[in-house]
């Protein structure tokens, strides 16, 4: 029987909204522990990407891959598989958590009690400032120049920091989310599906006694 357009419309809704729903859940878990992402992060070289809101969005849309592999590999013989990826998921999710908090170190200053990104090349203004203050901190100049890092360091250069910067943050949402999942699913395949295997069983005997 083939649907309706509209049939089709009402049915991709309610399944984008449940793994919108699950998308955000999942990047909410994740973002107690981690550390924000800077204040112009969005504003600076991510073309005006919202980190937090794409986090969401993407891991939602992984979500929709990880259910269609997780229909079809569904057996308790597959939970082995699950838990394997699980825990390789999980060593990267923690390599990448250690990056991003290294990056923020590398890129990222204090202003206004909130991080900022800050460039690698120094503009004409920002070599003229550390000639005469060479032994400034990224702080101090970024407080100097009252926020405007691009007075200080070329916006190329921002850019790139802010790239590196968003990259290593999704990958610690897509990473962690991935790992949460297979986790569920290998739990799932261990002991779920051999519940279900049981009751199918018992229905087929109660079926033949009958």
């Amino acid at each position: 029987m083939t649907r309706s357009p509209n049939a089709m419309i009402r049915v991709v809704g309610e399944t984008w909204g449940t793994l919108s729903k699950g998308g955000a859940s999942l990047v909410a878990v994740i973002a107690v522990f981690l550390l924000p992402p800077p204040k112009n992060l969005a504003a600076s070289g991510s073309g005006g990407v919202q980190p937090a809101p794409y986090a969401a969005f993407l891991v939602a849309v992984l979500l929709g891959f990880l259910m269609l592999l997780m229909n079809r590999w569904k057996l308790p013989t597959h939970a082995i598989r699950w838990a394997c990826v699980s825990a390789g998921l999980l060593v990267l999710s923690v390599a990448i958590v250690f990056a991003y908090s290294g990056a923020l170190v590398s890129v990222a200053t204090t202003y206004d009690g909130e991080q900022v990104i800050v460039g690698s090349v120094y503009t004409t203004n920002g070599l003229n400032y550390m000639r005469k203050h060479p032994s400034a901190s990224r702080e101090q100049v970024v407080e100097d120049a009252d926020g405007g890092v691009e007075d200080v360091w070329t916006s190329e250069s921002i850019a790139a920091n802010s790239r590196l910067v968003l990259a290593l943050y999704l990958g610690v949402f897509l990473s962690a989310a991935t790992a949460v999942v297979s986790l569920l699913q290998a739990i799932h395949c261990e002991f779920g599906a051999q519940g279900s295997e049981g009751r199918d069983v018992a229905v087929r005997r109660q079926r033949q006694t009958e």
